[in-house]
C-alpha cells in the first residue's frame, strides 16, 4: 500500500520533469518506485542497512555539493533489491552490478554535464569499494539486498497464520558455524485468534543446511559447508512436512579474516539490535553473555566474526556494556538512549489531525550531536508535518537538564486507519580492545574502573578565540569529515552544515587558556588543533 501510493506520485512526476536525474527502485527487475531528483542535485545516497535502518528496507536522499537537499529524503520496503540511476532521466539499460559482501549503502556523484564522476559501495557510511564506471557514462544499475541491517540478514515468510522471521548474521561465509533465531507475529483480530495462530506457527519448521528446527524452539545452530551448493544457500520453511516457501542466503565463498580484537559500540537505542565484532565462535553458549548495565541481553545471531543481541536494558543514560564471548571479557562505557513516541489519537479519520510527541532520553552530558530520524511508515494513511522521512541533529545545547530532548509533529489523516511512525537515533562511536590471550581486562568503564592516562597529542594546527564567543575554525568536505571531539571542559566544539556545502567546525571557549580539540577524518591523520583563548 505504501509503495503503491508512492509509485503513483513519483511516477507522474517523472513524466512532468524530463531531464532531471532519476532513480528507479525495482524488485527482481520489476519497477516498484520511480524517484526524480530535485533541481541542482549532483549526488545521491541510498542506504539499505546499518545503524540508521532498524529493520528491512532502506532510505536515501539527494545532495548538492555535499549538502543534503531539504525534503529530498525517500524510503523503500524490504522487497527492493535493485536500483537503476540515470542523470538524464532516461531509463538505464545496463544490467545491475552486484554489491560486494558487507556493503549496505551506496553513493553516486555526477557533474553538471550529466557524466557520473564516481560511485562507491559503502558500509555504515564508510567507503568500502569503488564501483567501476564506463567513460562518460550517465547511467548505472546496482543490485543489493535490503534485508540486511544492523549486522543481521532477516528473512520474513508470510503464512496464513502470520509472519515467521528468521535472523541470521549478515557475514556468513563457507565453513562457518553460525547461530540464529526465529520470531513470529501471529495474525488475528483478538487474543484468542492470535493464540490459536501462534500455536500453529510453532509447528512450522525452518531448515538451514539440512538441519531442521521447529519455529517454537526459537534458536538454532548450523554448520555451513566449505563447498557451497544451491541447497547450502537456501533457507526453507516447511509445514506438515511440505515446503511452503524458500529464500536465498548471501554466503561469501571465502571467509573474511578472523578479528583479533573486540569492537563494542559505546551507545545504542533501547529495543534495537546491538552488533559486536570480534573473535566469536558462532555458538549461543550459556557461558557467553552481553550486558548493558545489569541486564543480560538476548542473543539474536552469531558468526565467527560478530554477534548481535537485542538491547532490552531498562537503564537510560550513561552505563556500561560488557561482552563475555569465547573465553574473553571486555567492558566499555555505554550510553543507552530511549525514544518514546506518543499521540492522543492513534486512529485518524480523513482530514483529522493529532500531535505526535517525540521524547528522546538518556542524553545528559553529550558533547556532540546525535542524529535522529523520524519515518512515517504509513504514508497511505497519514501525512507528517516536516516530511515523511526526516533527519535532524540533536545538539547538546537543546538537551534539557533531565537528559531529554523533545519535538512535536502534526499528523493529518488521509484515510481512516491506524498508523506507524518510527524514531531512530544513530550512534557510531565504538571501543576496541585487542585480544592478547586469556581474559581481556575491562575497558575504561566509568563505574568501577579508572580511565587510562591519555597519550599527549601533538598539535598540527593552531587557532585563536575569545571567551564566550563561537569561532569558526574550518569547513571540511562532507566525505572528509568524520567527527570533532574536545576533552577540555572549558572548550566546547560542534559541527554543522556549512553554507554552500561541507561541514563547518566551530569552537567556543568557556575560560581563558590553551586547549586542544581533534577533528577525525575518514582517511588520513586527524587535525589536532591548539586553541588559545583570551578574555574579550
Amino acid at each position: 500500500m505504501i509503495l503503491a501510493s508512492l509509485m503513483l506520485f513519483v511516477g507522474s512526476l517523472a513524466f512532468a520533469q524530463k531531464g532531471r536525474p532519476i532513480l528507479i527502485l525495482t524488485q527482481n527487475g520489476q519497477v516498484v518506485v520511480k524517484i526524480v531528483g530535485p533541481k541542482g542535485a549532483n549526488d545521491v545516497r541510498v542506504f539499505w542497512g546499518g545503524p540508521a535502518v532498524p529493520e528491512g528496507g532502506g532510505y536515501g536522499y539527494w545532495t548538492k555539493n555535499g549538502q543534503e537537499i531539504p525534503k529530498s529524503r525517500f524510503q523503500f520496503g524490504s522487497d527492493i533489491n535493485d536500483i537503476h540511476f540515470s542523470t538524464s532521466g532516461r531509463v538505464p539499460r545496463f544490467p545491475p552490478i552486484p554489491a560486494p559482501h558487507g556493503a549496505n549503502d551506496v553513493e553516486i556523484r555526477w557533474e553538471e554535464s550529466g557524466r557520473i564522476t564516481e560511485a562507491w559501495w559503502t558500509r555504515d557510511g564508510q567507503r568500502l569499494e569503488q564501483i567501476p564506471l564506463v567513460r562518460d557514462v550517465e547511467e548505472i544499475s546496482l543490485q543489493f539486498d535490503s534485508k540486511t541491517t544492523n549486522g543481521l540478514f532477516v528473512t520474513t515468510f508470510d503464512t496464513p497464520q502470520g509472519k515467521v522471521k528468521v535472523n541470521l548474521p549478515d557475514d556468513v561465509a563457507a565453513g562457518d558455524t553460525i547461530s540464529g533465531t526465529v520470531e513470529t507475529e501471529p495474525a488475528g483480530k483478538n487474543d484468542a485468534e492470535r493464540a490459536q495462530n501462534q500455536a500453529e506457527l510453532n509447528g512450522y519448521v525452518i531448515e538451514v543446511e539440512g538441519q531442521k528446527t521447529k519455529v517454537g524452539d526459537k534458536k538454532f545452530t548450523c554448520k555451513i559447508p566449505t563447498v557451497l551448493t544451491p541447497e547450502a544457500k537456501t533457507i526453507v520453511l516447511q509445514h506438515n512436512g511440505h515446503t511452503v516457501a524458500t529464500n536465498q542466503i548471501p554466503i561469501a565463498v571465502t571467509p573474511p579474516p578472523t578479528p583479533t580484537q573486540f569492537t563494542l559500540p559505546t551507545g545504542g537505542q533501547q529495543g534495537r539490535p546491538i552488533q559486536i565484532k570480534g573473535p566469536c565462535d558462532g555458538v549461543f553458549s550459556p557461558q557467553d553473555h552481553v550486558k548493558v548495565g545489569p541486564t543480560i541481553l538476548p542473543p539474536v545471531a552469531e558468526s565467527p566474526r560478530s554477534l548481535v543481541v537485542l538491547n532490552t536494558s531498562d537503564v537510560v543514560g550513561p552505563t556500561t556494556i560488557e561482552c563475555n564471548e569465547n573465553g574473553a571479557t571486555v567492558q566499555s562505557p555505554f550510553r543507552n538512549i530511549g525514544i518514546n513516541l506518543s499521540a492522543p489519537k492513534l486512529n485518524l479519520q480523513r482530514g483529522e489531525n493529532t500531535t505526535l510527541h517525540v521524547v528522546v532520553s538518556g542524553l545528559a552530558g553529550i558533547t556532540q550531536g546525535v542524529p535522529l530520524d523520524l519515518v512515517n511508515n504509513s504514508t497511505g494513511v497519514i501525512n507528517m508535518s516536516g516530511g515523511e522521512v526526516q533527519h535532524q541533529m540533536i545538539n547538546p545545547t537543546a538537551v534539557q537538564r533531565d537528559g531529554t530532548y523533545s519535538i512535536d509533529r502534526t499528523l493529518i489523516g488521509i484515510m481512516a486507519g491506524a498508523f506507524v511512525v518510527t524514531g531512530t537515533v544513530t550512534w557510531t562511536e565504538t571501543y576496541t580492545k585487542e585480544v592478547t590471550g586469556g581474559v581481556i581486562a575491562g575497558g575504561p568503564g566509568p563505574v568501577s574502573q579508572p580511565t587510562p592516562s591519555a597519550t599527549p597529542l601533538t598539535p598540527t594546527d593552531t587557532s585563536n578565540g575569545v571567551v564566550c564567543k563561537w569561532v569558526n575554525y574550518k569547513t571540511y568536505r562532507v566525505d572528509e569529515f568524520k567527527r570533532v571531539d574536545s576533552k577540555d571542559k572549558d572548550l566546547e566544539v560542534r559541527h554543522s552544515s556549512a553554507q554552500g556545502g561541507g561541514v563547518a567546525v566551530e569552537f567556543h571557549c568557556k575560560a581563558a587558556g590553551t586547549f586542544i580539540f581533534v577533528v577525525s577524518k575518514d582517511s588520513g591523520s586527524p587535525d589536532v588543533v591548539s586553541v588559545t583563548c583570551t578574555q574579550p
